[in-house]
């Protein structure tokens, strides 16, 4: 899906200047009554994290998540023209993204889930991003998430974040023809196995969802 710095850096600059515009943002009185966050339709929806899955402070970015078509996913990288062309060689079918951010505290998670016409294509799709994430940072091995999986600690997610997360932790897996990308970013120190935790929240989802 070729979506780790460049999609996680431009969330975290939206997130905090965003302020207000995050769905479910509280008004600032206690005891306001807390409304209920559902993220906008989708038929993958189900299949990320939810508002409630996410520790607290954390709310998502409504105007960043939903249905996203191949050019979307594409736009996340910095070659978008040969991500399309490689997604659509692998047979990409459709995929969903998700974003929360913290405002006060600059963590932000991203989740994305693409589903691939088959596992093959899934498997190339995914296999080419775990290598190239590993330019990026420190590879680090993921157990017990699905058919395949990886993990990498990138550090600063880019020069052009403004400010930069001080950690970024990405892990990506695959469960047949469907792969995820779980990234998330603070201005300390995150820690991997929470990440990994989260992803297998995701994972135990998605499989209850095809139940």
């Amino acid at each position: 899906m070729r979506t780790a710095a460049r999609l996680t850096a431009a969330v975290l600059a939206a997130c905090l200047a965003a302020g207000g515009a995050l769905g479910g943002c509280a008004s600032g009185d206690d005891d306001a009554p807390v409304v209920a966050v559902t993220l906008p339709p989708g038929s993958l929806a189900a299949q990320v994290l939810q508002p409630d899955d996410v520790p607290d402070g954390l709310v998502p970015l409504l105007a960043q998540t939903g249905k996203a078509d191949i050019s979307r996913i594409a736009g996340f990288s910095s070659d978008s023209t040969a991500a399309e062309a490689s997604l659509r060689e692998h047979g990409f079918d459709e995929a969903y993204v998700v974003q929360y951010g913290d405002p006060k505290s600059g963590r932000y998670i991203v989740n994305v889930v693409a589903k691939f016409d088959t596992v093959d294509g899934a498997t190339e799709d995914l296999t080419a991003d775990l290598e190239s994430a590993r330019a990026t940072g420190t590879p680090f091995p993921v157990t017990g998430l699905g058919d395949q999986a990886g993990g990498v600690r990138a550090g600063t997610a880019s020069p052009s974040a403004s400010p930069a997360p001080d950690d970024l932790v990405t892990v990506r897996w695959r469960v047949g023809a469907t792969t995820w990308l779980l990234a998330v970013g603070a201005p300390g120190t995150v820690e991997q196995d929470a990440v990994v935790q989260l992803a297998q929240i995701v994972l135990k989802r998605a499989t209850d969802e095809k139940k």
